[in-house]
C-alpha cells in the first residue's frame, strides 16, 4: 500500500499545478453562476473542464514516464481512450478517470520492454512501439472498457443498496468510501443516479460528495499549519481552497495520499458527518454543484443540517490529522 501511494505522488507530483488551476476556475465558475454574467460563466466552465476531461493525458504521460516508458506514447494512448467517437462506439468513457489510466501505462510500457528483448534491435526501436500501442488500445477498447462498463453499474447498484437498506449507517459507509471511489474515477458512473433521485425523494448523492470534499479539505489545512516548506504551504493552502469549493484531486494526490494518516484521518471525519447528514435525510434538489456551495441546492429546512455536517466533517479531519502528524513535517 505504501508503495502505491508513493508511486501516486510521483505520478500526480508534476500535474498538481495544473489540477489546481482548473479546480480554482470551477470555483470561480460556481461564484459567477449566481450572477448575471452568463457569458463569462460559459467560457470559465469550458475552460475549467478541460484539464479534468484531459486529466488521463496527463495521467499517462506522467505514469508512463514514472514506469520506464516513453511518456509521449503514453500520451498517444490517452488521447484514443478519451476520443470522442471511440468512446461513443466501444460505449465507454475514460475522461477524469485515474487508475485505468495507471494501469493501461503499466501494460503499455510493459508489452514495449518485452518487445524490444523479442524483436531484433535494429527494427525494435521502431516496430516495438507501434505494437505495444496498438496492442494496449486493442485490450483497452475491448477487455478494459467493459471491466470499466460493468465496475460503473455495479458501482450505482451498491451504492443505492447501501443508503436505501442501511440508512443512515449506510451514509457513513458512503462518506467513507467515497474519496477512494473518487480515485478511481468511478464516482462519474453515479451521475445519471443522481440525475434519477430527484424524481423521487431526492438526490443523497451530492450532499455525501460535498461533506467528503469538506473533510479532505479539513486534512489538508492541517497540515498546512504543520508544513515548514513555504513553496509547500502555498500548494496546500491552494489545495485546501480547491477541496472546499468542490474539487479534491489536489488535495488528494497532492497533500493527504502523501501523509497517509491525513488520507485516513479525512475518510473518518467524512464518515462520520455523513451518518449525521443520513440521520435527518439530508438530500439536495438538484446537481451541478459541489463542495460548501451544495446548501445552495438543499432545502431550506436541511441547509442547517448540511452546515452541521460540513463542520463535524472538517473539525474532525482537522484535528485528527493535526493530531497524528504533529511532529512528523
Amino acid at each position: 500500500m505504501q508503495k502505491f501511494i508513493k508511486l501516486l505522488s510521483e505520478i500526480f507530483s508534476p500535474i498538481i499545478p495544473i489540477l489546481l488551476v482548473g479546480g480554482l476556475l470551477c470555483a470561480i465558475c460556481n461564484l459567477v453562476h449566481f450572477s448575471k454574467f452568463k457569458e463569462i460563466e460559459q467560457m470559465l466552465k469550458l475552460i475549467s473542464q478541460i484539464p479534468f476531461k484531459c486529466l488521463p493525458v496527463f495521467i499517462a504521460f506522467s505514469a508512463t514516464k514514472a514506469f520506464g516508458g516513453n511518456a509521449y506514447l503514453g500520451a498517444f494512448l490517452a488521447l484514443i481512450m478519451i476520443n470522442p467517437e471511440i468512446s461513443i462506439k466501444y460505449k465507454m468513457d475514460y475522461q477524469a478517470t485515474v487508475l485505468p489510466i495507471i494501469i493501461m501505462s503499466y501494460i503499455l510500457v510493459f508489452i514495449e520492454k518485452k518487445l524490444k528483448k523479442i524483436v531484433n534491435k535494429n527494427v525494435g526501436d521502431i516496430l516495438a512501439p507501434i505494437l505495444a500501442l496498438v496492442i494496449t488500445a486493442y485490450l483497452t477498447l475491448t477487455f478494459a472498457g467493459k471491466v470499466l462498463l460493468y465496475l460503473g453499474n455495479g458501482l450505482s447498484v451498491v451504492v443505492l443498496f447501501i443508503y436505501n437498506k442501511l440508512g443512515f449507517i449506510g451514509s457513513g459507509i458512503l462518506g467513507f468510501v467515497y474519496a477512494p471511489i473518487v480515485i478511481t474515477g468511478l464516482h462519474h458512473a453515479l451521475l445519471p443516479i443522481e440525475t434519477n433521485l430527484l424524481k423521487v425523494n431526492g438526490n443523497f448523492i451530492t450532499p455525501i460528495a460535498a461533506i467528503s470534499n469538506i473533510a479532505q479539505a479539513g486534512s489538508v489545512f492541517a497540515v498546512y499549519f504543520l508544513e515548514k516548506d513555504k513553496k509547500e504551504k502555498n500548494v496546500q493552502a491552494l489545495a485546501g481552497v480547491s477541496a472546499l469549493l468542490g474539487i479534491t484531486e489536489p488535495a488528494m494526490f497532492g497533500v493527504n495520499l502523501k501523509y497517509k494518516r491525513a488520507f485516513y484521518s479525512s475518510l473518518v471525519g467524512s464518515m462520520l458527518a455523513c451518518i449525521f447528514l443520513g440521520l435527518y435525510k439530508a438530500r439536495a434538489i438538484s446537481v451541478g454543484i459541489t463542495g460548501i456551495f451544495v446548501f445552495l441546492i438543499m432545502p431550506l429546512d436541511k441547509i442547517v443540517i448540511f452546515f452541521i455536517s460540513a463542520i463535524i466533517a472538517f473539525g474532525i479531519s482537522f484535528v485528527s490529522t493535526y493530531y497524528f502528524l504533529r511532529g512528523t513535517l
